[in-house]
């Protein structure tokens, strides 16, 4: 009798953790779905910064703070009427570090988890923790972080990092998700996968590959560059030993990560070990509005670009004039646009300035200063001249030395610049050396330096400019590792001041480095499935 009942109690034991088996156990066995969002940047209304009296309608990278949370419940609300499993948000949940906002936030996710019975995950982005190291009252430090999302992937975590945010969950049909805090301490807005964090990362992904399941990422920041340039040029937007990191994921059998920070839709893959692909989505709450479906199915990760078309205006605070709200309710896309060319315009001029690159480029030679200071304040002209016409127009300057600038419907460099831009964030541009875009961004800038390099009757004077001009391109190249164009502007500037000479050495050298900030990186951006884990 006693063998009997305990061979009834172990064949109950064993029905009892059957389900756990297979949930451990061969990937693939049903796979699971999620709705991805990031950079929703939400915000209690009175903490959104005024000017005249009203609530400011867009800030950088034409974030509409004001619409966050609007533009969150629509996201939620699509969410809550499709078959998706999970919601998986990937940082920057708040515009600020603040307890209040994050709590806000924390208690609008969870009331959709009650509603929906859907499982929401999230990690934390460089807005949502104050890393100064010295976080005032009311201010979000790790701890807090942990504690206001506590239901939101903490409480069910499998294991939760001690010194970040970081942490594992188990998923549906052999998934396991790793959710990593990489966000410097303190910082400047980058991230970096320390020592310490690649450790744990190779625990958990020793302890997944004991259990036989197969891990999907959620990070803020991207892994690796999105385009040739961008460690280069905007090194807080990308983890800073972006190498090492892909290495290590590769290691650990990480196939896929998703990301943000940089406001882009974009697909980039590592190939190593094993191919890890980085999704990085746009920001929930500036153009295009858009967020990543994803569907798993035997080891293949179906990913899908969503953009939000029309949200709830009835609780906009006080200041949209009617005009405003209508476009918002008729064309949000537009509307979006509008404020994204608003905030890219400044954005570009700003970057026109000596002082700010001489900084970011480290330079403290007198020459090299003022050659770059002649040669930004020429584009600063340059973009606002209008693009077409017979007289003193970009189109103008151009055939004046032999090339023309494309047909387009753009009107300055500026309205080029700011598409350029606005493709970045959508995803799945194609910006070829052939394409109209790339001709009219290239030709134009050309046509600007070679004009401000002839423009004088003083023959001299025009020499001093070109060499100036010389000069400060190579600084740049030199600094962005183009060595080769580098040596060859620096052999013009030394050898001759035949202005032919001058234009088609500028061009040969400057290609490459539109070529780095233009062309899109493998594989598809925006709809695509990935061979994640099928053979």
């Amino acid at each position: 009798m006693k063998k009997l009942i305990s061979l009834l109690l172990c064949l109950c034991l064993i029905l009892t953790l059957t389900p756990a088996f297979s949930l451990a156990g061969k990937a693939d066995a049903d796979g699971f779905k999620a709705f991805i969002a990031t950079d929703i940047h939400h915000s209690v209304v009175e903490s959104v910064p005024k000017e005249n009296g009203n609530y400011v309608y867009c800030n950088s990278l034409g974030l509409t703070p004001t619409l966050a949370p609007a533009l969150l419940d629509e996201f939620l609300r699509q969410a809550a009427e499709s078959d998706t499993d999970y919601v998986f948000l990937t940082g920057d949940l708040a515009d600020i570090p603040d307890i209040a906002q994050a709590k806000k936030v924390a208690q609008k996710l969870a009331r959709f988890e009650k509603s929906t019975k859907k499982k929401v995950f999230v990690i934390n982005g460089n807005h949502d923790v104050d890393y100064t190291g010295k976080a005032a009252p009311g201010r979000v430090t790790v701890k807090d972080f942990k504690k206001i999302y506590a239901k939101l992937g903490y409480n069910e975590a499998l294991c939760v990092d001690k010194n970040t945010c970081s942490y594992t969950a188990q998923l549906k049909g052999g998934y396991r998700l790793i959710a990593i805090d990489a966000v410097d301490r303190p910082g400047e807005g980058g991230a970096t996968v320390t020592p310490k964090l690649a450790k744990w990362i190779r625990a958990q992904a020793a302890d997944a590959k004991k259990h036989g399941q197969k891990l999907v990422a959620l990070m803020h920041h991207p892994l690796m560059n999105h385009f040739t340039l961008m460690s280069k040029l905007l090194p807080i937007f990308v983890v800073s030993n972006s190498e090492e990191a892909c290495k290590l994921f590769a290691e650990c059998d990480i196939g896929l990560v998703f990301t943000g920070h940089f406001h882009q839709n974009d697909i980039a893959v590592y190939h190593g070990e094993r191919d890890v692909y980085d999704a990085e989505t746009t920001s929930l709450s500036c153009y295009p509005n858009a967020y990543r479906t994803l569907t798993f199915k035997n080891g293949s990760a179906d990913i899908r670009t969503v953009g939000i078309e029309r949200i709830d205006t009835s609780n906009l605070p006080k200041g949209y004039t009617k005009a405003m709200k209508k476009q918002i309710k008729t064309d949000l896309s537009g509307y979006a646009y509008e404020r994204l060319v608003e905030d890219s315009t400044k954005r570009i001029h700003s970057y026109f300035n000596a002082e700010k690159i001489s900084g970011m480029l480290g330079l403290t030679d007198p020459l090299s200063q003022r050659a770059l200071e002649l040669l930004l304040s020429a584009l600063d002209k340059g973009f606002d001249l209008p693009l077409y016409g017979k007289k003193n127009s970009v189109s103008a300057y151009a055939k004046d030395i032999g090339l023309k600038i494309p047909k387009t419907d753009y009107r300055t460099l500026n309205d080029a610049a700011c598409a350029f831009i606005a493709a970045q964030f959508s995803g799945d541009e194609h910006f070829d050396t052939k394409s109209p875009l790339f001709r009219v961004l290239f030709y134009g800038v050309i046509a600007i330096l070679s004009h401000e390099a002839t423009k004088s009757a003083n023959p001299a004077v025009n020499a001093a400019v070109q060499a100036a001009l010389l000069q400060a391109g190579a600084v740049l190249l030199q600094k962005l590792q183009f060595e080769m164009e580098a040596k060859l502007l620096l052999s013009v500037v030394r050898s001759s001041t035949n202005p032919q000479v001058m234009l088609n050495t500028l061009m040969s050298a400057a290609e490459p480095l539109f070529v780095g900030l233009t062309m899109d990186r493998e594989p598809q951006d925006n709809n695509v499935v990935l061979p994640v884990y099928s053979k």
